[in-house]
């Protein structure tokens, strides 16, 4: 009995055998036509033949309603398959031919279609849970493609020059009063003193007034405590919070000579501990159900010999990373802050290094302007903080 011929010139067998590259041809008979299943009905019951050799689990019953019907792919071909194919098609013949076409259609959906498919279906899902968690990144990125909504670092340049040169005369100023009282003598005054970093704090607090952050969400004299998973509470430098939720949390720290060792240490512990207690008390629910809040870091380093001239370091049984050896204390710096953001502990850091003599007039230099900027971490700072006032509209 000749083939059953279908649209466009090809034969239900011509169908069924395509070889498109697939090792499996799919066939759920529960996506045919109940017409179409009632038809072929009779066939099951004359089924008889055992599933083919390397195909367990698998039966060749197209009927099957449990498991889908496939050809095996250890054939040679498909087109060994041809007799055995050409007899099934012959028992159908008497179909109509728009029931044989469904079925053979159905059967020979290539990989490619089946991953369109697949992928077509993830695309549908995180469409839908788009739109039901418009999450903070998505508000961020309308943000910036909205010209109406720019970031303004208007004098941005201008107000952290003031900012460095207010850190050395706030230094001086605490070292002489501390010094009067004997007390903290030596250059430590100026590192125990505190205070110091209050021009960045102006110049933070300024941009984001500058773009539409109200003061009474801005915090950097009183209310700067944080509930914490390792401890109650930690006090921070600068925060911003509006209808009981936290946008922003910023510190700015600093660091002169002549005892550098013990301070990055110190430094270094202080900004890891002070990241993951925040971030667990976040899991935790201690900032209740608001997006996920921004944290940032500022640090100021003396520029000096002891500084940038390289350092030891201690091997008594494991070798260090390579990339600290020879590490001077402002490179160990650099690569603190960049790890801090890599590793998602921060989502911004900013590296400034001042001489005094060129403090005092407000000169500094960026060891990395490309991921460790003033711009860049106001730009950060700032863009957070527009997605989260763009969710309030």
């Amino acid at each position: 009995m000749a083939s059953v011929p279908l649209p466009g010139g090809m034969s239900a067998l011509d169908r069924l055998v395509d070889t498109d590259g697939s090792q499996w041809h799919h066939c759920y008979p529960q996506q045919l036509g109940t017409a179409t299943r009632q038809a072929i009905g009779a066939l099951r019951s004359r089924r008889t033949r055992k599933p083919a050799v390397g195909c367990a689990g698998l039966r060749d019953d197209p009927l099957d309603t449990e498991r889908p019907f496939r050809y095996p792919a250890h054939m040679p071909s498909n087109r060994d398959a041809r007799p055995r194919l050409q007899k099934r098609l012959d028992q159908l013949a008497d179909l109509p031919g728009a029931a044989v076409h469904s079925l053979t259609r159905r059967r020979t959906h290539s990989a490619a279609s089946r991953q369109k498919h697949a992928a077509t279906s993830i695309l549908k899902r995180l469409d839908h849970s788009a739109k039901l968690d418009c999450s903070l990144a998505t508000a961020t990125e309308t943000v910036l493609a909205n010209a109406s909504m720019a970031i303004r670092l208007d004098d941005y340049e201008n107000l952290t020059q003031r900012a460095v040169a207010q850190f050395w005369r706030t230094l001086e100023a605490q070292g002489e009063k501390q010094k009067s009282n004997d007390a903290d003598r030596g250059e430590r005054a100026a590192v125990t003193g505190g205070k110091q970093m209050g021009g960045f704090c102006t110049l933070v607090s300024a941009l984001l007034r500058a773009n539409g952050v109200g003061d009474v969400s801005i915090y950097v004299q009183q209310k700067l405590e944080l509930p914490g998973y390792f401890r109650p509470t930690k006090t921070w430098d600068m925060l911003v919070v509006r209808d009981g939720h936290l946008i922003a949390a910023i510190e700015f720290k600093s660091q002169r000579g002549p005892s550098f060792g013990n301070n990055f240490n110190n430094r270094t512990e202080e900004a890891i501990g002070t990241a993951h207690d925040l971030w667990v008390a976040y899991r935790e629910g201690a900032f209740g159900k608001a997006q996920r809040p921004w944290l940032g870091w500022v640090m100021v380093l003396e520029d000096c010999k002891k500084s940038t001239t390289p350092v030891k370091v201690a091997e008594p049984h494991f070798k260090v990373f390579p990339e600290f050896q020879g590490a001077s204390y402002a490179l160990r710096y650099e690569l603190l802050l960049r790890r801090l953001t890599r590793e998602k502990l921060f989502d911004r850091a900013a590296f400034l290094m001042t001489t005094k003599a060129e403090g005092l007039k407000g000169q500094y230099r960026e060891p990395s302007m490309v991921d460790l900027g003033m711009k860049q971490f106001l730009a950060g700072l700032l863009a957070h903080a527009l997605a989260y006032e763009a969710t309030l509209k």
